[in-house]
């Protein structure tokens, strides 16, 4: 009898709370959908899927583990409001005879009301819809589709295990609540934050350093792979800085406002600095919320579209040509000492004899090379400043600017070196267009030409990376000059070779695998050798790309979602905060229309502020992002920024539809109507 009273009086607050309450379940349902559909894709690619398992389901576990972490603090913070909405309801039920455990009994059918509709509709929508998901993503890698509709036992109990857990979390912490508040607190509670707050000077400064170190460890950052760590690095400090400056210096920038009188002293003006700046604590940190989801919602979907439009460059780039075959000495054993000791050597690779071991394997299978391209080139890490090239040891290899030594020989008709004291210059960015000479390692040397265009496509490749430069010399003992080392020395430990050629698709098919296995298997050959095709191995950037692609817009998608409930959630609480104030100007005399123009002026004043932060934020981390990205050999700087516009752009559509919206349920609370 007792468990149906509660349950009644459950089900009758939830749906007097509709308001409060639908958006909140809605977006439950679809984090959950989102995160079954992800963890059964996980479960039914490696069972029934032939694509690179390894890599897409690491990227979908990265998805799951994001979102699970997500849907903790989201549901905490939605269950939060709406707790603090109902602290009057609460303290009523507490003051008319109900004790603090009826209470507790009340809010825990409550949880289970909410959680068994969201969990149920949540993995209903998620099975629905996930055949389209699947599909989607299967077109984005480029693969063929998995038959028929599977769905795994344990998706289904995994994500039921943990959304119950998280449920459960929320109502210990609703229990906690109200068993340390007293009738009087929960009755005062929806009332609590109005005093004014001061000025917090300290805090404001901190705001503005922790913005400004962000922003400045962004701008500096250089190209290698520390970037990753100092664009974390300021995330965190432009985090700290946005809360900061939305808590304290929004405060301080409305008491400034309230002493220019002939700006306060108007009716739209006045009513909104008058209101805000008794409640900005609260407002503040909602908008702080607001900008930095907006700014997740940016940046993801940017950097993942960016990458999966380029797909095509990035597979022109890593793969020149149909077949590459990458070759280094390895040592051999080549004799017997006097004293009877096995004699050990380093031998240097010829390419002639790879060309014709190539060759003869061709004719043995009837396949036809074409543009056939072979080189050697002898690289190291290097440290570029302007005209100057300081070539550096193996100790500073995370340094990502690499310079290649390449013997003219192989530029054909291009080679115009004559002396050992010239070079040619070859760099996508065009950074040595303007300059006559170049010194490296303190020795001078003079460009004889600065190449716009060069006949081997795995060089022209190579160097559309940033912080590559090829340099041609005149010969070998040009370059063992130059790096002071024995040309066949460096032949041997750190030259690297290079042949390259295309063919049909049909050959390749066929001539790849039987390469493969010639130059892997062969015990006669003295090197090592890595072989990548075009054909065979594009795959692992469509299943690296294309599933960012799919977890960015789904994870952007969710970002979205609980960005439009934290505004929702924020224009009706402040909704209900200011309705009682505008009561009483409409009985001093204010008409509805000074009251519209005044909600205007507020809800333009602060609503679009988190957007025009965003923004600010994701053009100040541009320069870090596009370092990042170039470790991803994305280096189309032109493509990002589209993107990035893009993005900005129809988040900005969407930003202004949720301002229509929430701005008329807002004025249909304040006027009372």
């Amino acid at each position: 009898m007792a468990f149906s009273f509660y349950f009644k009086l459950a089900l009758s607050n939830i749906v007097k709370n509709k308001k409060n309450y639908l958006p909140y379940v809605i977006s439950n349902i679809v984090v959950i959908a989102i995160f079954f559909c992800f963890r059964n894709l996980i479960d039914n690619i490696a069972v029934y899927s032939s694509i690179g398992i390894t890599t897409i389901t690491s990227l979908l576990g990265f998805g799951v583990t994001v979102l699970a972490l997500f849907s903790l603090i989201f549901m905490f913070y939605t269950n939060s409001f709406l707790f603090k909405r109902r602290q009057k309801e609460l303290g009523l039920y507490n003051v008319l005879g109900m004790e603090k455990r009826h209470l507790s009994m009340m809010i825990g059918f409550e949880v289970v009301i909410v959680a068994v509709t969201s969990i149920a509709c949540g993995l209903f929508f998620g099975a629905l819809f996930y055949k389209l998901a699947e599909l989607f993503l299967f077109k984005l890698l480029n693969q063929p589709l998995i038959l028929g509709l599977h769905y795994s036992f344990e998706a289904f109990l995994f994500t039921v295990e943990l959304f119950v857990t998280i449920f459960g979390l929320t109502f210990i912490y609703s229990i906690y609540q109200i068993r340390h508040v007293n009738a009087i607190h929960l009755m005062s509670g929806a009332k609590s934050g109005e005093k004014e707050p001061k000025t917090r000077h300290l805090l404001t400064l901190v705001g503005f350093v922790s913005l400004f170190a962000g922003y400045y460890l962004s701008q500096k950052a250089k190209y290698d792979p520390a970037a990753i760590f100092i664009f974390f690095l300021a995330v965190i400090l432009v985090i700290i800085g946005t809360y900061c400056l939305f808590v304290a210096g929004s405060v301080a920038l409305l008491k400034l406002l309230k002493k220019n009188n002939r700006f306060y002293y108007q009716p739209k003006h006045f009513t909104m600095i008058s209101q805000m700046i008794y409640r900005m604590k609260q407002n503040a940190v909602g908008l702080a919320n607001i900008c930095i989801l907006s700014t997740m919602v940016i940046v993801t979907l940017s950097t993942t579209t960016a990458l999966y439009l380029s797909i095509e460059d990035l597979i022109n780039q890593k793969y020149p040509q149909d077949v590459s075959i990458f070759l280094n000495s390895e040592i051999q054993e080549t004799g017997v000492d006097e004293e009877g000791g096995t004699i050990y050597e380093n031998l240097p690779i010829d390419l002639k004899k790879v060309d014709e071991e190539v060759r003869t394997l061709a004719k043995e299978y009837n396949v036809t090379l074409n543009d056939v391209n072979m080189y050697e080139q002898y690289s190291m890490s290097a440290k570029i400043d302007g005209a100057d090239i300081t070539l550096l040891s193996d100790e500073s290899n995370n340094v990502m600017q690499v310079v290649y030594f390449v013997p003219q020989k192989y530029l054909g008709d291009l080679a115009c070196v004559r002396d050992s004291d010239e070079i040619m210059v070859y760099q996508s960015e065009g950074a040595f267009d303007k300059l006559s000479s170049l010194t490296i390692n303190n020795q001078s040397f003079d460009i004889v030409s600065t190449l716009n265009h060069i006949n081997i496509p795995g060089i022209k490749a190579e160097a559309k990376n940033t912080g590559v430069v090829y340099v041609f010399l005149k010969d070998e003992e040009a370059i063992s000059s130059v790096i002071g080392m024995d040309f066949q020395e460096a032949l041997r430990t750190r030259m690297g070779s290079v042949y390259q050629f295309n063919l049909s698709e049909e050959d390749e098919a066929v001539f790849y695998e039987q390469l493969t296995d010639r130059f892997h298997n062969n015990k006669q050959v003295y090197y090592t050798c890595r072989i990548e095709s075009r054909r065979a191995d594009s795959n692992d950037i469509f299943n690296l790309y294309g599933g960012l692609f799919f977890i960015g817009l789904f994870l952007g998608f969710t970002f979205m979602i609980a960005t439009i409930l934290i505004i929702y959630y924020k224009q009706i609480s402040e909704g209900y905060d200011d309705a009682s104030r505008y009561e009483v100007m409409q009985k001093v005399g204010m008409s509805k229309q000074e009251i519209k123009r005044s909600i205007r002026s507020q809800i333009l004043s602060v609503f679009f502020l988190p957007l025009l932060v965003a923004c600010c934020h994701m053009m100040f981390a541009f320069r870090l992002i596009k370092i990042i990205l170039s470790f991803l050999h994305l280096t189309n700087t032109m493509l990002f920024m589209q993107a990035c516009i893009g993005v900005v752009g129809v988040f900005a559509v969407s930003y202004c539809l949720i301002y229509l919206v929430t701005s008329k349920e807002y004025y249909k609370i304040v006027t009372l109507d």
